[in-house]
């Protein structure tokens, strides 16, 4: 059936009136090797019983792919694959971040990488929770969203002698200007709540490794999708503490009880854990998207 169904693509491949438009030929092998083609760069498509065939304009490449590792041919508008991305169960190529499909019952996919990581095992930026962007000291006394107020607040600060409020942001920064994820990225990109932080745990494989020489925890959906979660330790003061040995990961979730912690992961060489983390402190953050 899935021949069949590939040779009628075929014929469309001559017949469709989307040859006149501006339109992009996506193929992708056994959902892992992805190839988008612009349809001018094509000078024919050819298919037999076992092999397709593309041969491209202006060269002398032909990619030969045999029938029994194409899952599907897909047609679409340029216009409505200018933001496209692909989901993959482990990344194809060194061009990150990419959408890792784990299987999840939520239908929620995970980066392949940490925020402001050029790949799965840099340790990528360190934030504090609602800030988005770097920097050398993680204290109260230098958190965006601490009003000083040495009258009626809680939260002293030793470095300068002063007592803080923290300010409300929401309950639930994910998709707000205050979600770094959200900020760098774009699109549907943010960071995950603490119950998918929780789902990727309950429906998963982990295992503490090496990776090309960077601890962490390699992580293995029940689907064969694959994440590395680097340990690169959190920033306190102005000291990156535990690198090598802990990683520290927000939610977008806040403690209700708590104004100055938020739940978060963390994970060593003895395991997973998780709970709260004060929010002026410095920690990775990996991505998840619809």
């Amino acid at each position: 059936m899935k021949r069949m169904h590939l040779l009628l693509l075929g014929l469309a491949i001559f017949c469709s009136p989307l040859f006149s438009q501006e339109a992009l030929l996506l193929f992708r092998s056994n959902a892992n090797l992805p190839l988008l083609l612009a349809m001018d760069e094509i000078m024919y498509i050819r298919q037999d019983d076992s092999l397709q065939t593309i041969a491209l304009k202006d060269s002398v490449v032909i990619i030969e792919t045999p029938l029994s590792e194409i899952d599907s041919l897909i047609f679409a508008k340029s216009e409505s694959l200018k933001n496209f991305q692909y989901i993959c169960l482990d990344c194809p190529d060194d061009n990150h971040p990419h959408i890792i499909d784990m299987g999840l019952p939520s239908g929620t996919k995970w980066a392949c990488c940490n925020i402001s990581a050029s790949f799965p095992e840099d340790y990528g930026g360190h934030y504090a929770w609602g800030e988005t962007a770097k920097k050398s000291d993680y204290r109260t006394g230098t958190y965006q969203y601490a009003s000083m107020d040495d009258e009626n607040g809680w939260w002293y600060d030793e470095m300068d002698g002063h007592y803080y409020t923290y300010n409300n942001i929401g309950n639930d920064i994910g998709g707000t200007s205050y979600d770094v994820a959200h900020v760098k990225w774009g699109r549907s990109w943010r960071m995950p709540t603490f119950e998918q932080i929780l789902e990727l745990y309950d429906y998963s494989k982990k295992k503490w490794i090496n990776q090309n020489g960077i601890n962490g925890f390699r992580v293995e959906g029940f689907n064969g999708g694959v994440l590395f979660l680097p340990a690169g330790g959190c920033f306190m003061d102005e000291s990156l503490n535990g690198k090598g040995e802990e990683g520290h990961y927000w939610s977008s979730s806040t403690n209700p009880n708590d104004e100055a912690s938020v739940y978060g992961l963390m994970i060593t060489s003895r395991g997973w854990g998780w709970g709260n983390c004060y929010r002026c402190y410095g920690r990775s953050v990996r991505a998840v998207c619809p």
